[in-house]
């Protein structure tokens, strides 16, 4: 381990510490924010919810729901009724398949996920997991579509967020990273993509 390494590490034990060392309440609402759950009852209920995305107009929502041991997962919709959320209605897209991990794009016209279902020309689920992408209008939603290769590959690819260049940033098991699932960019060009690892710096 480095001198920076230790130093750093010195650093978050001591923030580590004086956090603790702060009341319940204190610390839940440090800078004004206190955590609270999302339309409780609605879209946040015993059951498991998680990967929230908002599309940017703030009248629809897509989230996950999964069963305990984080298996079958499946991607919802809500929207926006006044002051209040619709009940949470499976994605058209959604159901079949372990879909998870959705984000809509920064222009609200895509919608990006991870599934296992199988690729074009296949029949059975995956093992592991490849990004999709579908299109979203005020008229509905188009069919999934897979992200080709590079973008693809042999190992799980998943929780794809994209950035407003079309830069998508996603997690990866594939060879060549430092850990067992590493950042990945995935840049387009006029061929598809560009995919590089973010590395250990």
């Amino acid at each position: 381990m480095t001198s920076r390494d230790l130093a750093f590490v010195a650093m978050a034990a001591a923030i580590l510490a004086c956090a603790g060392e702060r009341p319940q309440a204190e610390r839940e609402s440090a800078g004004g924010f206190t955590a609270q759950a999302f339309s409780p009852g609605t879209i946040s209920t015993e059951q498991g919810e998680s990967w929230i995305s908002f599309h940017p107009s703030g009248e629809l929502v897509v989230f996950g729901r999964h069963r305990s041991g984080w298996s079958e997962h499946t991607i919802y919709l809500s929207r926006r009724e006044g002051d209040a959320w619709s009940d949470p209605v499976v994605a058209p897209f959604s159901g079949g398949y372990g879909d998870r991990g959705a984000r809509f794009a920064p222009d609200g016209q895509s919608l990006y996920f991870s599934s296992d279902r199988p690729r074009p020309g296949d029949t059975e689920p995956r093992d592991d997991h490849d990004i999709w992408v579908v299109d979203w209008s005020p008229d509905g939603w188009s069919s999934p579509r897979l992200l080709p290769a590079p973008v693809a590959s042999g190992a799980p690819d998943m929780h794809p967020s994209v950035a407003a260049d079309g830069t998508i940033y996603f997690a990866s098991g594939r060879e060549g990273g430092v850990g067992r699932s590493d950042l990945y960019r995935a840049r387009p060009t006029d061929e598809g993509y560009e995919v590089e690892s973010l590395g250990s710096d």
